[in-house]
């Protein structure tokens, strides 16, 4: 078994929520999809992320950034954000608010903004470590636009 072909084939198979990255960088605007999140530590409060390195927004340390949590009828914003191709459609989508330095799209489920403390470079990616600030709660009763097998799925509660 050759691990460089199944590996990615494996991981394809595995469900996971989708979110989005958000950041003002000098007045432009960055949003990009997110499937490898997780919480780090309840305190303090602390969440990571990857991002590809290919990735046009360049993570500092001290930059604030914002997670959206996406529901299951934001898969057209989700795919905007994760096409290179469509970086100036991102932010046509309704719903995005621009407030104290942050970026978030406030049709989401919920949004965490936070400051990046830690940056480890691993492969392709950035592993990207963030202190929370702040938990917005707002559409907590939707569904959470998840993804596997290559696909957007639906819960069925």
């Amino acid at each position: 078994m050759n691990i460089k072909n199944t590996f990615p084939g494996c991981l394809s198979t595995n469900y996971d929520t989708i979110s989005i990255a958000s950041a003002v960088v000098e007045l432009e605007k960055y949003a990009f999809t997110i499937s490898s999140f997780t919480s780090v530590s309840l305190d303090p409060e602390s969440i990571l992320f990857c991002m590809n390195k290919s990735n046009e927004l360049k993570i500092t340390e001290g930059r604030k950034i914002s997670i959206s949590f996406l529901h299951e009828d934001q898969v057209m914003l989700s795919k905007a954000c994760s096409d290179p191709k469509k970086h100036g459609e991102r932010f046509a989508f309704k719903g995005w608010v621009e407030e104290d330095e942050y970026i978030y799209n406030k049709d989401s489920r919920f949004v965490v903004q936070s400051i990046v403390t830690n940056i480890i470079e691993k492969g392709t990616h950035f592993i990207i470590i963030c202190d929370v600030n702040k938990l917005l709660i707002l559409n907590e009763d939707k569904k959470p636009l998840i993804y596997g097998n290559r696909d957007y799925a639906k819960i069925e509660r």
